[in-house]
């Protein structure tokens, strides 16, 4: 059992991230650091534990780890056009490895007027799509 149950996002978590959207500044995020952690950050780890518990009861081999399933808060601006640093959105996978470098899983989506879940595959090998095909 995850040290701490998934009880779902606090209610300040969506407006949290619509703030966010427009502030998009260091300064603001480190303010309200605490708010996005005990809201958005420690629910979806605890989201990701209890998923991968019960995948792991009923005997699906895919799981999430807080370091290498959850997406960053931060977003990389080097080579992007629109220059904001926060997304506005939380999300993280479940896999077969645990992590987002994995084909395929589920992957969670958690943002103002945007909440979603999905599963597929992301750009699979040239063998296993060609098999799929088939």
């Amino acid at each position: 059992m995850s040290d701490t149950p998934f009880d779902g996002f606090g209610k300040k978590a969506l407006p949290f991230l619509k703030a966010l959207g427009f502030h998009q500044s260091r300064e603001w995020f480190k303010e309200n650091r605490k708010l996005y952690d005990s809201e958005l950050f420690m629910p979806l780890v605890a989201l990701l534990a209890s998923a991968s518990e019960r995948m792991a009861a009923a005997d699906i081999p895919l799981r999430g780890e807080r370091k290498t399933s959850m997406f960053r808060i931060n977003r990389d601006i080097r080579f992007a056009k629109e220059k904001h640093p926060y997304n506005t959105r939380v999300s993280g996978v479940l896999t077969r490895t645990g992590t987002k470098k994995d084909v395929g899983g589920i992957y969670m989506h958690f943002e103002p007027g945007n909440c979603f879940l999905a599963s597929g595959l992301w750009f699979p090998p040239g063998p296993q799509l060609k098999a799929m095909r088939e």
